[in-house]
């Protein structure tokens, strides 16, 4: 986007207003508002080429970095070393960067950042990173200045820059109030232009094809320093090409046969009605067809960040945007009802760029499965709507499986995958003579006796002293060897159960958040009032709502009492199932949110219902 308004300015006399460049920007004509120019603003501040007077107008620069020569031009080698999570979310635990003048180093900046939240310890395993570490670290807010100052003017260079150079603009857009607006070179990408022989293009990769040899690998200073060897001999095979400035290196990492070019077609008015609240967002191709769903606490910010951060995209993001002609959005009054109307969303309309189960919260459930003859034990990530069992959630996968391995163990219930077939001549596994398993797989135990074993697990999921029960089990069930592992396991369920409660499908609750605001559902005195409530009976989610009279309260307890009674609603009416899951982490993080509440419910209790009614009512009347 910012080569089109560079040509722009360059055929238009080298200067111009804001309004003249929202027209190059948006379909159809901009509008030179306030809106108008803080989009231009944020969109070329920073960028060396663009110089805006103290009248608003906008001017080419007489020299930036893109004309500077190969052998002088300034480049900040960098890399991120992160939690795992989302872009957006800050997760970076460690930033390392080399700045070159040409190719000879000339500065570095190195720290350890403080994630705001707790290591995985996959990611720990993997960087050597713990929470310790960055204990006493700075937060992202207190390292991106610092690290603004030390790369101003340069080319920032990064192996899979889209994602560093996301994150880092984000960054600075948050806590300084503007983009870092540097041009960025990424050096997987010039390895698949100038070695398309290769099929990977990892460090590791190219590492081993130039004969490199990393020293620490995933720590971001020793990354950033295999970038720089890759960043110089790519350098060189371009020169011999006849490439000399920063320009036709930028240029060399695109794809000649399809070039990176940002085509804008939604209205400069569907941004500038963008509220600065919790929602969901949808970005809607040409035939009205939803192509991203999304949600943010901020909508404005979130879906601004599509278009400013552009040039920092990856190839996907670029084509979702260019193929987006209209932006439409729904307010929420809470992130709990935004996530579960996104859930919803997706699962309706399936948009194409929507990946998987990305917008579900991360982590697990030990499930027991209960529709097969033989039911099993193990690992799943979300809460389906089939009768299952389901312990959780659960933090980190490692966990995870000890868990599902140690409830397994205590009532001898299979773990191996597939439909079981019973045959006496079969061999079991280890587990078996162990005494983990009952073997139904050589035909050891019946399928009513095996039955009784799940019964028995459920009726320890369901107790007040479940983990104590696991663990006088286990001392029959577990060798000593892996005795330790189950007892670890054992504790952390019993913490986990004591916070809520570790058997999902024993959970009856109401969840009830801030409705969004809504002008039909003013009170006397003007002010917005209603509540969003989602209903959950047996750990499953039956109905949310949006609360505003009486009335709807009694329609909301209906459904509570036809789910105990076992009836099913209307098809159009049931929730999706992801809305489960959704909950299930809710109600982990639910004392941590002041505006949120857990109203719990005794099923099949009426006396519990009108508890629940007169709370409501009290939530209500104080919205």
């Amino acid at each position: 986007m910012r080569r089109q308004l560079h040509q722009f300015l360059t055929e238009h006399g080298g200067a111009t207003g804001a309004g003249e460049l929202l027209d190059v920007v948006f379909d159809g004509r901009g509008r030179d508002s306030e809106f108008g120019r803080f989009f231009i603003g944020a969109l070329l501040a920073d960028d060396p080429r663009f110089v805006e007077s103290e009248e608003g107008v906008w001017h080419l620069a007489e020299e930036h970095v893109l004309d500077a020569d190969l052998a002088c031009a300034p480049f900040v080698v960098v890399d991120l070393e992160t939690t795992g999570h989302r872009p957006d979310d800050e997760g970076v635990t460690e930033l390392g960067a080399i700045r070159l003048e040409g190719l000879r180093e000339v500065g570095r900046f190195q720290t350890l950042v403080h994630p705001g939240r707790s290591i995985p310890s996959f990611v720990t395993k993997l960087t050597g990173i713990s929470d310790a570490m960055v204990a006493r670290a700075p937060v992202i807010r207190d390292v991106i200045g610092e690290f603004a100052a030390f790369a101003s003017g340069a080319v920032l260079v990064a192996h899979n820059a889209a994602f560093d150079a996301r994150l880092l603009d984000h960054a600075s857009r948050r806590h300084l109030g503007r983009p870092l607006g540097l041009p960025h070179l990424c050096t997987v990408r010039l390895a698949q232009r100038l070695l398309p022989e290769l099929r990977r293009t990892s460090l590791e990769a190219l590492g081993e094809h130039f004969g490199l040899s990393p020293s620490r690998r995933h720590r971001a200073m020793a990354d950033a320093e295999m970038t720089v060897e890759l960043l110089a001999r790519f350098i060189a095979m371009l020169q011999e090409r006849g490439v000399c400035d920063v320009q036709g290196l930028i240029d060399a990492q695109g794809d000649p046969a399809s070039p990176r070019r940002l085509e804008v077609h939604v209205a400069q008015s569907d941004l500038e009605e963008l509220p600065e609240a919790p929602g969901v967002y949808r970005l809607i191709g040409r035939e009205e067809e939803p192509l991203f769903i999304g949600r943010s606490e901020n909508l404005r910010e979130r879906v601004l960040q599509y278009f400013l951060g552009a040039d920092h995209g990856s190839d996907r993001q670029l084509a979702l945007i260019s193929k987006t002609y209209e932006v439409s959005f729904t307010r929420c009054g809470s992130a709990l009802e935004a996530a579960l109307l996104e859930a919803d969303q997706i699962h309706r309309f399936e948009p194409p760029y929507n990946r998987g189960d990305r917008h579900l919260p991360r982590g697990f459930f030990v499930k027991v499965s209960t529709r097969a003859g033989f039911p099993r034990v193990f690992v799943a990530g979300r809460v389906a709507p089939d009768g299952a069992l389901y312990i959780g959630p659960l933090k980190g996968r490692a966990f995870a499986d000890d868990a599902a391995d140690l409830l397994a163990a205590a009532f001898r219930l299979r773990t191996c995958p597939g439909n079981l077939k019973p045959d006496p001549h079969y061999e079991p596994c280890p587990l078996g003579p162990a005494g983990r398993c009952s073997s139904p797989c050589n035909d050891s135990v019946d399928a009513g006796a095996y039955g009784q074993q799940v019964e028995a697990l459920a009726r320890c999921l369901r107790g007040r002293f479940g983990p104590r029960e696991l663990l006088a089990n286990l001392h029959v069930a577990a060798g000593e060897r892996d005795y330790g592992r189950f007892h670890a396991a054992a504790r952390r369920l019993e913490r986990l159960a004591q916070k809520s409660h570790w058997l999902v499908n024993s959970l009856h609750y109401l969840a009830v958040a801030p409705a969004a605001p809504c002008p039909e559902a003013q009170g006397p005195d003007g002010d917005t009032r209603g509540l969003f409530v989602a209903a959950v009976v047996a750990g499953r989610c039956i109905g949310a709502r949006g609360v505003t009279v009486a009335d709807d309260i009694e329609r909301l307890f209906e459904e509570v009492r036809r789910a105990w009674r076992g009836e099913q609603p209307p098809r159009g009416e049931r929730p999706v199932a992801d809305a489960s899951t959704v909950l299930a982490f809710w109600l982990q993080e639910s004392e941590t949110v002041a505006t949120e509440t857990v109203i719990d419910l005794e099923e099949n209790d009426e006396a519990s219902l009108e508890s629940a009614r007169r709370r409501l009512a009290e939530l209500l009347a104080a919205s």
